[in-house]
């Protein structure tokens, strides 16, 4: 944070999703271990894992994060940067374009992958 000025603050509602009890299996594992769960959190966004979270679970997560930005009032020439996890920035995205959902895996987010929407700043140097 010193390097760049920045200040950085932890908050919960970016924390990644909790698979409870497929947390570190691979998909083939889930599906041996859990037959079928997997097709049902495809169809279900409520699906939870034993012990983990849903989809809506983090969404709601993800909603209350942005409210509480909102709620900060910051100035439209203000830049936030937020790190995260894959599915919480996901729908994070997802909900900042206004989509539902189901349009989750409708783009790429690769691990350390920086993702910007309108990004001017090539402007300033002409």
């Amino acid at each position: 944070g010193k390097k760049v000025g920045l200040s950085p603050e932890k908050r919960d509602e970016l924390r990644e999703i909790n698979f409870g009890c497929w947390e570190g299996l691979t998909l083939q594992e889930i599906e041996q271990r859990f037959p079928g769960q997997l097709a049902e959190r495809s169809k279900d966004r409520h699906f939870t894992p034993q012990g983990g979270e849903s989809m809506v679970s983090v969404s709601n997560r993800v909603q209350n994060f942005r409210s509480m930005l909102e709620g900060r009032g910051f100035e439209p020439d203000n830049r936030i940067l937020i790190v995260s996890h894959a599915y919480t920035l996901r729908i994070l995205v997802i909900q900042l374009m206004g989509l539902s959902l189901k349009h989750l895996f409708d783009f790429r987010l690769d691990n350390t992958g920086i993702s910007c929407l309108n990004d001017t700043c090539h402007l300033h140097k002409i």
